[in-house]
């Protein structure tokens, strides 16, 4: 059985062990690499690349998108898991366009965890239940207002159409 290789990019050393202790006791998981910075991680990953990722998203240096952005055009072999406290279903929608392949909040068990890097190992798209709610509601909400326009005054419409020329 092959090992899934993951690495760890996130600028909390307590978060970086908790993850690597939780990940290291599984039997198909590996864990290759664990890195404080985006730049620590992306000389590591010119020798040798995980299979999946898990990016925290609020770095010092470098933000995680960024650092998605590169990887997903550079590697796009590595498949992206962001772990986030962040939950704006806008947010998370463009992190999807770059490429992620999953999406944690770090409120997670251990076994969304473990859950998330077999899932987006084997080829498929994981994003935690509770975001996967939110981002649903907020495509309804998108399609409600597209469908029930705002009804405007026609001053309210000259105002807007002033403010929209400056």
């Amino acid at each position: 059985m092959k090992k899934i290789n993951v690495a760890l990019l996130d600028d909390h050393p307590l978060i970086l062990s908790g993850l690597e202790t939780l990940i290291s006791k599984e039997e198909d998981i590996h864990v290759t690499g664990t890195f404080q910075s985006g730049a620590a991680l992306l000389k590591a990953m010119e020798q040798k690349l995980p299979d999946v990722l898990l990016l925290d998203i609020h770095l010092p240096e470098m933000s995680g998108d960024e650092i998605a952005l590169l990887i997903t055009r550079n590697y796009p072999a590595v498949k992206i898991i962001v772990l986030s406290n962040l939950d704006y279903p806008y947010y998370i929608k463009n992190l999807i366009q770059y490429g992620i392949k999953g999406f944690l909040l770090k409120s997670s068990d251990k076994g969304n965890v473990i859950l998330a890097i077999r899932t987006v190992f084997a080829g498929e798209q994981y994003i935690d239940e509770e975001i996967a709610d939110k981002i649903t509601a907020y495509r309804r909400s998108i399609n409600q207002m597209q469908a029930h326009p705002l009804l405007l005054t026609k001053r309210e419409k000259e105002i807007m159409q002033l403010i929209a020329k400056d």
